[in-house]
């Protein structure tokens, strides 16, 4: 089955060892979407890769960090739905039919996303400190539902950090319209935007299967970004919380990604 609703974007970044099996993954889908390439550093590889698989390569002449990748490969899909993908990840073969399948369903939906788990030295797992504390919080908020609804719900699910797998969102562009990442957040543009989201009218609903693999390695953003990441927290938590509440989850959370395991 193929879907004309649904565009997977790969943002391309460098030379990555792992987009091949990033769009291997994508072409594994149950339900087939549009697959193209983005990029702000395109190179003789990613301009290969592209037209060894015949996709189109969409090159973004301005270099903007993260934030502006995010930006140009949301822009650059012409669907109602759209996933931007990193290539160093993995969807799994039924995220494609399980998210469509729910924002038919829901007419509001804002965004859809799954449950996931990390990729580390070929093996999968979800036992890190880090994946158990957002399998609680998720729980939590879906006991039962695979939706939230109320601004106050949305905004309580991304309050105590970001449990949502971002790379696994899947954007309804119909019902968002026009959306900018903000270039201030260099790591993790997407948990500022989840909180603009909670405070619209839609839904944020959840696949409770785990079709996203995360994979962990040196090269990531979180590994190298880590000064960024914590202080990109401290400017969420401030905007959720009074602040020595937000101090107090601030240092949680700094000493979460102190067990964040380094490949060999």
């Amino acid at each position: 089955m193929n879907s004309t609703k649904h565009t997977f974007v790969i943002m391309g970044y460098e030379e990555s060892p792992y987009l091949e099996e990033a769009y291997q993954a994508l072409k594994a889908q149950t339900v087939k979407s549009q697959i193209i390439m983005t990029s702000s550093t395109p190179n003789d590889y990613q301009s290969d890769f592209a037209k060894k698989h015949n996709i189109p390569f969409i090159i973004n002449p301005v270099r903007k960090d993260f934030a502006g990748d995010l930006n140009f490969a949301y822009a650059s899909a012409e669907t109602d739905y759209v996933t931007m993908v990193h290539q160093d990840d993995l969807l799994m073969p039924k995220y494609s039919e399980s998210c469509i399948s729910l924002a038919d369903k829901y007419g509001d939906a804002l965004i859809v996303f799954t449950d996931y788990m990390e990729y580390f030295n070929g093996k999968f797992s979800s036992d890190s400190l880090n994946m158990k504390i957002k399998k609680i919080l998720m729980t939590a908020h879906f006991p039962f539902n695979d939706n939230l609804k109320s601004r106050f719900m949305k905004r309580s699910l991304i309050s105590f950090g970001n449990p949502i797998s971002c790379p696994s969102i899947f954007y309804v562009k119909k019902n968002i319209g026009k959306l900018e990442f903000d270039y201030e957040y260099k790591v993790s543009p997407e948990w500022e935007v989840l909180v603009r989201f909670a405070k619209m009218d839609g839904r944020f609903i959840f696949v409770k299967e785990k079709l996203h693999a995360y994979r962990v390695h040196d090269g990531q953003i979180t590994s190298v970004g880590l000064d960024n990441r914590k202080r990109e927290d401290i400017l969420v938590f401030n905007m959720l919380w009074p602040k020595p509440i937000a101090s107090l989850l601030i240092k949680f959370y700094s000493y979460c990604y102190l067990q964040v395991p380094k490949s060999k």
